[in-house]
């Protein structure tokens, strides 16, 4: 018999192969050789095409189909096609960073088979590179504080895995005017200005973290630190945070105030008036590093 025409794979997915040939006649039916096995298939009723599906296959992998007509045990010289399976979906497909303009995807290889990173409506082939760690993958010129979904697919011979998808974001920018607006001798007021609607804050010093809510409203925040120690210089580190993912951070340098009193018992010639006794005690403070913001108030005492 004369071999038949068209004879493709139609469709494949992990573990099975769909082949598809024209039917020769009524008196002619088909023997599907692969693997060493043979399989006879009958000649269907109707004129449409023979389907046949292989099954119990491996994942990512290329097979050589052989296919006979058949009339009266007497074959053709049969016509071979090579076909593969799906391959599997990568594993362990995630973020292994991020900043403000740019994420970088890491996820298991696969022997053999490449890539194809799908977002924001582009697709970018990735080659399965040599070595056998993880395959990473850095996405450039994005936006701060935004979130994009990637779709990877694992390729083997241009036949594409279902496909697995994450949702991640860029790290946010870091909120501008972030200074000291105000203090005294145990607090310190904080001020900076909003990101959006959506960017919270943290705040770190001394070890400790605050978590800052973003407000309603366009104006700057503010926040106050008390429970400070007069006379101390503190370093404020202040985080924007976008879903949990935190910008670089910006930190200042701020003091608190402080009193000091001091009682003394100066002896003063005659002729030096309380304007000058001041102007002596601010010279004496400023030798010791005192900063003169102060007041004095002097008191004259007879002997």
């Amino acid at each position: 018999p004369e071999n038949t025409k068209g004879f493709r794979p139609s469709s494949q997915n992990k573990t099975s192969i769909t082949l598809q040939w024209n039917k020769v006649n009524n008196n002619t039916s088909f023997v599907l050789q692969f693997n060493g096995t043979e399989t006879f298939i009958s000649s269907p009723d109707g004129d449409g095409p023979v389907t046949h599906t292989v099954s119990s296959l491996i994942a990512g992998t290329r097979y050589t189909f052989t296919l006979f007509s058949v009339f009266e045990n007497i074959r053709s010289s049969g016509v071979s096609i090579a076909a593969v399976t799906v391959p599997q979906n990568t594993e362990n497909f995630r973020t292994s960073g991020q900043n403000e303009t740019s994420i970088t995807l890491q996820w298991n290889k696969i022997n053999n088979v490449g890539f194809v990173l799908q977002f924001n409506g582009i697709e970018r082939d990735i080659s399965a590179p040599d070595g056998a760690g993880p395959v990473t993958y850095t996405v450039s010129t994005l936006t701060a504080g935004t979130r994009y979904t990637f779709t990877l697919f694992s390729v083997f011979e241009n036949i594409r895995s279902s496909g697995v998808r994450i949702i991640t974001v860029t790290a946010p920018s870091n909120a501008k005017g972030f200074r000291p607006s105000a203090q005294n001798e145990t607090s310190i007021t904080l001020q900076w200005n909003k990101v959006n609607n959506n960017t919270s804050f943290v705040l770190q010093f001394n070890g400790t973290e605050t978590n800052i809510s973003s407000p309603d409203g366009p104006g700057p925040l503010t926040h106050t630190v008390s429970s400070l120690t007069a006379r101390t210089n503190y370093t404020f580190t202040l985080f924007s945070v976008f879903e949990n993912v935190r910008s670089s951070g910006f930190s200042t340098l701020a003091a608190t105030d402080y009193i000091l009193s001091v009682n003394l018992r100066l002896r003063r010639r005659s002729t030096m008036s309380e304007s000058e006794v001041e102007d002596a005690l601010v010279e004496l403070f400023r030798k010791y590093n005192l900063p003169p913001q102060f007041s004095i108030k002097i008191v004259s005492s007879k002997p």
